[in-house]
């Protein structure tokens, strides 16, 4: 680590500029504490979208809250915008009347009116919010093809990942973070059937793979939340869903913070405080270093 070596080249070295450079290399090492997978900047417009994972965090929340806590000064923008009959590259399973999912990307202030038949319903939004963060959770829904509807949805996925790259709602260019869906969980109970879970989890390991493959081909961060959740499974002492594939409260909170330090480079939130004092004390240590006389060393004949 460059940091390690720093603190002798600043007590063997006279020359002022040598210290300086020194200094910043260990300066340097040690912001590296800090390296997060996912850079938020100022006023970023973060959007959740995708099928039930995704609609389950409205109600409780956990993951957003930690991302406010991180990021206090940033002025982040927070829209759920998952729908459990969602699939990516599907005409969202809503009413026909409900606008699409890219009108909720990038709202602007005023009316919009969806007409279906004789059906109209006009659309009033009062603020600007423009995604210029997508945190995409696709594949459960999907997975009920089986194997027999990989190309498909890869091909869906590929789609969607392009032309979202590619659009820019008035923020710059989105950049997209992808989430596999969660294991069905076994709730080891009378009325459950195991069996069921178990062929649902062959197929959405299937999927989660084929998640991974077009994640990587679009260089786009990926998320494994099927192999997380079976651990967590593992080890609660009581259910994290409500029926085995919808998380329940104690289930938002347990996955909050894989997906935080997924997503961040981080464990949780609070973690960005011990990361600013570990900095602080190491650019202590190097100043004093720099700052403190050279010893004098007695030579011996």
């Amino acid at each position: 680590m460059p940091h390690r070596m720093a603190f002798p080249l600043f007590i063997k070295t006279r020359n002022p500029m040598r210290k300086l450079s020194t200094l910043l290399f260990a300066l340097l090492g040690f912001a590296s504490v800090s390296a997060q997978n996912l850079t938020l900047e100022k006023g970023d417009n973060i959007a959740f979208v995708g099928s039930g994972f995704a609609d389950r965090q409205q109600h409780h929340g956990h993951f957003e809250a930690l991302i406010h806590q991180a990021f206090p000064q940033h002025n982040i923008v927070v829209r759920n915008l998952g729908f459990s009959g969602d699939e990516v590259g599907v005409k969202p399973h809503r009413s026909d009347e409900v606008a699409g999912l890219d009108y909720f990307l990038n709202m602007k202030p005023g009316a919009l009116t969806t007409r279906v038949g004789k059906t109209e319903v006009t659309y009033h939004a009062g603020a600007h919010f423009h995604a210029n963060v997508i945190f995409a959770y696709w594949g459960f829904n999907e997975s009920f093809a089986g194997a027999a509807g990989l190309d498909t949805f890869k091909a869906n996925l590929d789609g969607w990942l392009k032309k979202t790259l590619a659009t820019d709602n008035g923020k710059g260019k989105v950049r997209v973070v992808l989430f596999s869906p969660i294991a069905h969980e076994d709730l080891k109970s009378a009325d459950f059937d195991a069996k069921l879970a178990a062929g649902n989890n062959q197929n959405l390991a299937l999927y989660t793979s084929a998640m991974a493959a077009v994640a990587k081909a679009n260089g786009v961060p990926f998320v494994d939340l099927f192999a997380a959740s079976q651990k967590l499974y593992a080890s609660a002492k009581s259910p994290l869903t409500l029926n085995g594939i919808h998380v329940n409260a104690s289930g938002d909170a347990a996955f909050a913070p894989v997906q935080f330090q997924a997503v961040f480079g981080q464990s949780n939130g609070s973690s960005s405080l011990l990361t600013y004092a570990l900095l602080l004390l190491g650019a202590i240590l190097v100043l004093t270093a720099f700052l403190s006389p050279p010893k004098k060393t007695a030579r011996t004949r």
